[in-house]
């Protein structure tokens, strides 16, 4: 009989480098954040709140080998950083709002708290209409409501870059990046 894990554990040891270094990235960046901003008086300490899609989904663990970031970030933060993910699969930055999800954070978002923002995956799908965001309207999703949203509330924002799908050309071996206009404006949507 064979042992069926329920931990993400990929089998290319490309991937486990890959989805490592995107997740250290991110804790680094988060803990030179909440070491900056967290309020030294509040001792249980901030809460990092995601919004996005199943790229940093929690999913369900009897799904084999797969995972979102937002569910392995925690890992590398001690008891006192909380981090509560709202990310769901299928969204983009303009059905997140729409439905709702958005403001269920900014009801509870907070001083000293952060914000992780990370679209564009969903929100570069042409041929689904109801996910599709121009890349116009991406930015300003990302300007009006979620940095602005999270400002206002005393929390400081931070945009992710998002996950491009996977594209890769079997006959030049070379993997392609699919969402430049979303990037571009996710790393300064004040532009």
């Amino acid at each position: 009989m064979t042992d069926r894990r329920t931990t993400f554990r990929p089998r290319a040891s490309a991937c486990r480098g890959l989805f490592r270094g995107t997740v250290a990235g991110l804790a680094a960046l988060a803990t030179a954040m909440v070491g900056l901003t967290a309020p030294a008086a509040e001792a249980d300490g901030p809460t990092v709140y995601l919004a996005g899609d199943s790229t940093d989904q929690t999913h369900d663990p009897r799904w084999e080998h797969r995972a979102g970031w937002g569910q392995m970030i925690d890992r590398f933060f001690d008891e006192e950083v909380r981090f509560d993910n709202h990310a769901i699969g299928g969204r983009s930055s303009r059905s997140f709002v729409e439905q709702g999800r958005l403001d269920a954070i900014l009801d509870e978002i907070g001083e000293g708290d952060h914000l992780f923002v990370q679209f564009g995956h969903n929100d570069a799908t042409v041929s689904v209409p109801e996910r599709y965001t121009p890349p116009e309207d991406f930015k300003e999703y990302l300007r009006e409501d979620y940095i602005a949203g999270a400002r206002e509330r005393g929390a400081t924002p931070v945009l992710v870059t998002p996950v491009s799908r996977r594209a890769f050309d079997a006959n030049t071996g070379e993997f392609h990046v699919l969402l430049p206009p979303q990037r571009r404006h996710g790393r300064r949507p004040d532009r």
